[in-house]
This record gives structure tokens, sequence and C-alpha cells, in this order.
């Protein structure tokens, strides 16, 4: 890993935080966030370069190769039944891991079922109910009935909302907290923060960064209840394409692509390395950089779009949608990059390792686990804001300045686009990866925290664990 040494909106998004998911979910679709067509970003009807009539159509993946190893099965009495608890299950990071754990536990002999707390299930939703997933998308009333009716021996909860730990604490259900990031806790109070885990059995949390975090923002909880287990390269995820065919599909020839795949909004920091790559634009004629993902914050969006083309870059900052097909891109891109303000785990970054793509990363989350030991695969620069002094103020307050790592992320996309930064062969940091970060075992650790979970039903004392 190199590392280079370094030197109004959100206000109403922190409050938005402690309403309920289907307000939340109901609010987002009256701005516009979850659409990808939302009329600010450009959609994926058009190459990237070349004649805008075509029409995209990417290349099938290639088959796959050695099967997974199977998931060891459980050795129980009877199948361990898991709800998870998910705001939404559509296209994020977090709802994808969601699904990867559903899929896995039923794979390993567990009985899953999933509570959306929004009014739709999504796509991720409907693909999980197809494979035979139970997928519920009810309000607290409905859903606290239903857990009683379906009578979980865990609750897994990847949402911020409270009322289902507390729903299954009423009913003497034993439930795990995971936090996906350093948002479930930043500029919360201590009661805030434990009024949230009140009724968990365990609090998982996906980085050794997060679970530092949320030890030191809630010193009455035991420490060693708090565990990291960080998120895994999924090769479902991650299959192989030929470069060239994705390239050609994308219009590309001999240009440098730098691939984000980040959600269009201020957590994901956009505008910040839209204003980096203008710097680096000008000595590096053939970069180009493409940030894909749905739209969460159309008006951030604008923001960012209406800088590209103050800087006269139209051609070059390509900001698109989401696009199913994504992994495909990853396969076209020259080097990966992701300048959030804050992370958990980006599984984004991480696919992007399993692929052997070289990656610029911002020190946030688990950026730092994802890069040290193992073949040379990225650099890492200093996180926007530093984490021990974030906070929403001061990303309202940095999201359209130049932020505290400009310098050397400036720096580090130079000496990826002029080829100075020698890296590993991508097919050595990909299968390195495929072990370092695996699946199978990322699987089991949550299998074991669920089931110790599950076998402490009995020990439950008041509402507290």
């Amino acid at each position: 890993m190199t590392r280079y040494p370094g030197a109004a909106g959100l206000a109403l998004r922190r409050a938005a935080a402690a309403l309920p998911a289907p307000v939340r979910a109901a609010l987002g679709r009256w701005r516009g966030a979850p659409r990808a067509d939302a009329g600010v970003v450009d959609g994926w009807d058009a190459p990237l370069l070349g004649a805008a009539a075509e029409a995209l159509t990417l290349p099938a993946p290639l088959p796959a190769g050695d099967a997974p190893s199977e998931v060891e099965r459980a050795h129980v009495v009877r199948p361990l039944r898991c709800l998870l608890v998910s705001d939404t299950l559509d296209a994020s990071g977090v709802e994808e891991f969601v699904a990867f754990l559903a899929r896995g536990l039923r794979a390993a002999g567990w009985t899953v079922a999933i509570l959306v707390l929004a009014d739709g299930v999504g796509r991720l939703g409907r693909d999980l109910q197809a494979e035979g997933v139970e997928v519920r998308a009810l309000g607290a009333e409905e859903g606290s009935r239903w857990m009683t009716s379906w009578a979980p021996d865990v609750l897994d909860s990847h949402s911020d909302a409270i009322w289902p730990l507390a729903a299954a604490a009423q009913r003497g259900i034993p439930s795990v907290l995971t936090l996906h990031g350093v948002h479930n806790v930043m500029g919360r109070s201590a009661r805030e923060v434990a009024a949230h885990r009140a009724s968990a059995h365990t609090v998982v949390a996906v980085s050794e960064l997060v679970r530092d975090q949320y030890r030191a923002a809630d010193l009455s909880f035991p420490a060693e209840r708090v565990v990291a287990i960080g998120n895994s390269v999924d090769p479902a995820r991650v299959p192989r394409y030929h470069r060239a065919d994705v390239r050609a599909a994308l219009g590309l020839s001999d240009e440098f692509l730098f691939l984000s795949l980040a959600r269009h909004g201020v957590q994901k920091n956009a505008y910040g390395l839209v204003a980096a790559f203008a710097e680096v634009a000008r000595a590096a004629p053939k970069a180009h950089l493409l940030i894909a993902g749905r739209v969460d914050d159309p008006a951030y969006a604008a923001q960012v779009v209406a800088l590209r083309d103050r800087a006269g870059l139209r051609g070059r900052v390509h900001l698109r949608g989401h696009l199913d097909g994504a992994p495909a891109l990853l396969w076209a891109a020259d080097a990966f990059v992701l300048d959030s303000f804050f992370e958990g785990w980006s599984l984004a970054s991480l696919e992007a390792i399993g692929t052997g793509l070289p990656c610029i990363l911002a020190d946030v989350g688990g950026a730092r686990e994802q890069l040290a030991g193992g073949p040379s695969r990225g650099i890492l620069v200093p996180a926007p804001i530093p984490p021990d002094l974030l906070s929403w103020e001061r990303i309202s307050r940095a999201r359209f300045l130049p932020q505290d790592n400009r310098q050397e992320l400036v720096q580090a996309l130079r000496d990826v686009a002029a080829g100075n930064v020698g890296f590993a062969p991508r097919e050595i940091v990909a299968d390195d990866a495929v072990r370092r970060f695996s699946a199978d075992a990322c699987l089991g650790e949550h299998a074991k925290v669920l089931s110790a979970a599950a076998a402490a039903r009995t020990v439950r004392e008041g509402d507290r664990w």
C-alpha cells in the first residue's frame, strides 16, 4: 500500500435520520432521491464516448470458474430462524450485503426472512423473493405483529430504526445490531447511541475503525460485545469480463479511465473528486473520470454537474446513473477512486480490488484494512475531513470547498494516470483478495455471532442483555 502523508441541507438530513424509515423513504421519493432519471446526471442509453445515438450494450460476463466452496452447514437440532432488518433493498452496498447474508445463511441451512422498513421491497428484494426468501415491507405496528407470527430465533438489524430492536426485546427475541458506518453514531449523544442498541446482545461493526468509533461513543456497552467483521469479496458480485469488449462497448480506445461507483450524494463527495480531477486533466489529456450510481440527492448532483461544466470537462467527466451491470465497468477501468467523507466498509472498492483494479481511497472506514498487506493494490490518501473532527456541520461547510486532502488526492491521480506507481498484476491482486476477504469466512463470523445471540435468549434480564 502506498500512502501519501497529509496535511443547510445536511442539517435536514441529520434531523431526517431520526424519522421512521417509511417516512424517510417517502421524503426521498418526494426529493426524487432514488431516481437515476432525475434529469441531473446522464442515463445509460449511450456509450461514454462516440455517437450519442448508439445504444449501450455491454458484453455478457465470462463463464464462472471453479464453483465456490460450499458454506459449512450449522450442526443444530433444527435450522435457526434469522430475521434480517434493512431500511430498503434496492442498490446500495448495505443492501447488497444484507442480500449476501440472506443467501449465505440459507445455503448454510438457516431459515431467513427480511423485514424492509420502506414501503416497497425494492430491486434486490424482488430478486430475493424470486429465490424463495420471504421479504416483507411493513411499518412498525404491522411489522411487530408479523415478527410475533414469524418467531425468529435471532434478529439482525442493519438499520438505524429503533422499533425492530424494541419489538424483538418485548418478545424475548435476541438481536444483533450491525453498524455500516460512523454515521450510525455521528452527532448523537451518548444517550441516543445507548437507546439505539439498548436491546442488542452484540454490536457488529464492519471495520475496525467503525468499531473503535462506536466504542468511544458508547462507553457503557461492554467492549467485548462490540466486534469487527469486515465485508467480503462475493464472487457472485464480481464476474469476469473481457476488458477489450467492455471498453469497446463504452466507446473507449486508449483513454485512461478512473472509475468511481458511488451514489450521487454528499457522503460520497463527488464534488471534491471532480475538483481534484480538474487539476489532473490539464496535464493528462487522455484521462477520463466516470462516476456512476443512484441519484440520492439531485440538488447536490446538480452542483457536481455545474462544476464539471464550468471546468470545461463535459466530455471527460462522465456522470451517470445506476447501472445493473456495473461490475462490468470495473474491467473497463484503469483505476478505481473513492473520496468519501465517511464509509463503513465500501463494497464498491472491495469489489474493485476483487477484480485486481488499482484503487485510490480516502482513509475512511475500512479503506486502510482493504489496502494493507499482500500485493500492492492501491494508494491511501488522507480523508477529506480528519475522522476525529468529522461531523455533519463540518461536512456541510466543506462539501463545496477545497478539502484537507486535495493536494494528496491530486498527486495520487496524477501519479496513477502517468504510470508512476507500480501495482501488482491484476490477476495476482484478484486471487489474493478472494482469499484475504473470503466470503465464507465473513459469513461464518456473522453466523457465529448470530448463533451466540440466539443461544443467549434464556439469560434475558428485563429489556437488556
